[in-house]
């Protein structure tokens, strides 16, 4: 966990529920709220955080709390707001199973087998015009994915499911293309494991050899051969 990840997490356990600042109580609790995470900004030596601090006597006159304590508020909760964004996928772990970072190598590699697929599927015959659009629409959105450097794996399984219903309506020489998202799939399953629990590892991704994406660049269009 990264010191801003730990600091985040720190305010978050007593950040106020709201900005309703009609009653007293809310603005005492509201400027403790300030105090206290800029405090904690110092203990964890947080850089850049805004030099707010809340000192008596506390703005009574709504007038007076809309111009001390709102703006005080409003560059703290940025501050955060930023530092939520900067980190989402280490905060929210859920993000941290539906995402996996590439670097450009792995970025290279799955490429490559896109390539491949989108090669098979316009080559394949017996799909309808409608079916082939929609699979390379998917694979489209999978390239989109892996271009951006975190690849959601739900890409993956879209396209593997209308590869297979174009399979189901007849289509010929598709289980390549099966084989492969699959294969990617796999990968990107293994890679996500491997990287999710320490920053270190995921500045440092294993090759994909290491995790079942071979190199296939220099091979024919197509990808692997059957014994592959």
């Amino acid at each position: 966990m990264n010191r801003e990840v730990a600091f985040f997490q720190s305010v978050t356990q007593q950040r106020p529920g709201g900005t309703d600042l009609r009653s007293q109580a809310e603005v005492v609790r509201m400027a403790l709220y300030i105090n206290r995470t800029a405090d904690l900004a110092q203990s964890f030596e947080i850089e850049g955080f805004p030099a707010v601090k809340v000192t008596p006597p506390l703005p009574t006159s709504q007038q007076a709390i809309e111009n001390t304590l709102l703006p005080a508020y409003f560059e703290v909760e940025s501050f955060m707001n930023a530092i939520y964004a900067r980190n989402v996928f280490e905060i929210d772990g859920h993000l941290q199973r539906d995402f996996v970072a590439l670097d450009d190598d792995w970025q290279s590699r799955v490429s490559s087998y896109i390539g491949h697929i989108r090669a098979a599927v316009n080559k394949a015959a017996g799909i309808p015009d409608g079916l082939r659009q929609s699979i390379l629409d998917r694979l489209n959105e999978l390239q989109n994915e892996v271009d951006r450097r975190r690849t959601r794996i739900a890409a993956v399984s879209s396209a593997i499911v209308e590869v297979c219903e174009a399979i189901s309506a007849g289509a010929k020489h598709l289980e390549q293309p099966v084989r492969l998202l699959e294969r990617i799939a796999g990968s990107l399953s293994k890679l996500r494991r491997e990287t999710r629990d320490t920053e270190k590892a995921a500045k440092q991704l294993p090759p994909p050899d290491q995790l079942g994406l071979p190199d296939y660049t220099n091979n024919n269009a197509e990808g692997p051969t059957e014994s592959t």
